[in-house]
């Protein structure tokens, strides 16, 4: 997954992804932090609804757009090979900065 997030349709994020990747941490804000407690968003899915949503990714757009075809055929060849005929527990973090206006 990480191969191909980074990889494969990485270079294709528009500009401000590396504020989610690192969690928004590099962001000044005129706070002072407080610690959320952590978030995540669970889903239990096939490999074929999850292959669904890679295709709404930006970056899979882009890579389409810039290319002239789709990185997620034989993404979703691999991926089916790890991933069986199971519903598996998707899950993906939510970050949150959250402070006081100082």
């Amino acid at each position: 997954m990480q191969k191909f997030y980074s990889d494969e349709v990485g270079p294709f994020w528009p500009s401000g992804r590396e504020h989610l990747d690192n969690e928004y941490r590099s962001l000044e804000l005129p706070i002072d932090p407080i610690k959320a407690p952590p978030f995540a968003m669970r889903l239990n899915w096939d490999v074929d609804a999850f292959v669904a949503y890679l295709g709404t990714w930006s970056a899979v757009q882009r890579y389409r757009k810039s290319k002239g075809e789709d990185p997620l055929p034989a993404f979703a060849e691999r991926l089916k090979l790890l991933w069986g005929d199971q519903e598996r527990v998707v899950s993906w973090p939510l970050y949150l900065r959250v402070g006081r206006l100082q």
